[in-house]
């Protein structure tokens, strides 16, 4: 992320050698238009109102269905496109 830019960066919380959270904030502070998508298998309320603090652009719960982050994804990309 911070050699290239991405529109999109989808991160888990709970990764090993780093942190979904840390990775979110750095993400947004490097680049601030980045959409990033939260997954997790740890979801709780707490977790989800962080996430929308540090500016994720949406938080997904595991297990999840493919089209559940296919939408989600096809949500940040129209947002994308109307910037």
């Amino acid at each position: 992320i911070e050699q290239k830019r991405f529109d999109i960066v989808i991160t888990d919380l709970k990764m090993e050698g780093t942190d979904g959270m840390q990775l979110l904030a750095r993400v947004k502070e490097i680049a601030p238009t980045t959409n990033v998508i939260v997954i997790t298998g740890f979801a709780t309320t707490e977790t989800a109102k962080e996430s929308f603090r540090k500016g994720a652009f949406d938080f997904v719960a595991k297990p999840f269905k493919l089209s559940e982050i296919q939408n989600v994804v096809s949500q940040a990309e129209a947002k994308i496109r109307k910037i």
